[in-house]
Order: C-alpha cells, then sequence, then structure tokens
C-alpha cells in the first residue's frame, strides 16, 4: 500500500513502512517489486521462536562482538542437529562459508527472491545447481557462525530481493 507523507510517497507491507519513496520513478519500481498476498506460501525453514529480529533500519546489540550493529536477518532458536528446511522450491546458488556467518546455502527461488541459511553443521550435501523443494531438508543447524557465538543455538535466516535485505517475517506465510 502506498501513502504520501511529507512531499512523496511511503509503501507499505503487510502494516510497515518499507520504503520512503522520493520520485515516480522509484515508486513504480517498488510497486511492482512488492510481493503480492498470497502470491506465493514459504514456510519457516525450522519451528522455533525468532530470539533476535531483522534490523536493517535499527541496531541491535551483539554479545559476541560486544557491539552495536544491524542484523540482516532472523535468528531461529533451533537445537543442535535440528533439521533445516527450504523456505521455497529454488535452484542452490551457493553452499559455502561466510568468516562471520559460518556455513551457509543460498537458495534462488523463481520469483527472485534469494534465501540465506547460516550457522549451519559442515555435512551440507548439497552443491550448486542443484534443485531443492520446498520443505526439502537441506542441512542441519550447527554452531559455524563465529559472529553470533555468545547466542542461543539457532539458524540465522535472510531473504534478498534483487540484492536487497527483505525481513523474512513479512514473507514467511506459515510455519
Amino acid at each position: 500500500r502506498f501513502s504520501t507523507f511529507n512531499g512523496g510517497l511511503v509503501a507499505y507491507l503487510k502494516g510497515k513502512l518499507v520504503a520512503d519513496v522520493k520520485d515516480d520513478a522509484w515508486a513504480y519500481y517498488l510497486f511492482h517489486e512488492l510481493p503480492e498476498e498470497n502470491k506465493e506460501e514459504y514456510i519457516m525453514p525450522v519451528k522455533g521462536s525468532i530470539i533476535k529480529e531483522f534490523a536493517m533500519e535499527k541496531l541491535v546489540y551483539s554479545e559476541t562482538l560486544g557491539m552495536w550493529k544491524t542484523h540482516p536477518g532472523i535468528d531461529i532458536k533451533a537445537e543442535l542437529g535440528e533439521c533445516v528446511k527450504s523456505a521455497s522450491d529454488g535452484t542452490v546458488k551457493l553452499v559455502g562459508q561466510d568468516s562471520f556467518y559460518g556455513n551457509i546455502i543460498k537458495i534462488l527461488d523463481s520469483n527472485g527472491y534469494t534465501f540465506v541459511y547460516s550457522n549451519l553443521d559442515s555435512g551440507i550435501e548439497l552443491k550448486q545447481g542443484d534443485k531443492v523443494n520446498k520443505g526439502e531438508i537441506i542441512g542441519i543447524v550447527g554452531v559455524s557462525a563465529t559472529g553470533e557465538l555468545a547466542d542461543e543455538t539457532h539458524l540465522h535466516f535472510e531473504i534478498l530481493k534483487n540484492e536487497t535485505q527483505i525481513n523474512p517475517q513479512d514473507l514467511i506465510t506459515h510455519e
């Protein structure tokens, strides 16, 4: 939903401000890029409570680093060794290691969303180019995220569209 505010447009998705638009070109781009309600159903990759929320516009305190920083995804509490499921059908774009978030898998879906699963165990069997189905087990929760070691055991989960971070809670439609 778009509204006018202070001479520009603001865009809302599920009641949350997602963009402050100052010109018509950006308004057109955002209007066509925002997901439609119930266009696609995405699932939570693990069952558990969110212990650290998405925070790209505010700072959250990192116990591990002892400093305030942004948080580009959500941390979902999970037991060590718990199975991680793909939130969507898609193609594996990357299986690798990140110096901060540990072992990661990136999956691209047909709507152009990239799903990033981090803090995984090292026993990942997927490889780049593999096709996955929504709900398919893609890995298990580990403790590989050195940047989040002081936190409870969890899956770090991100969603990007056109290289822009999106709050996963805005797209996940059911558990």
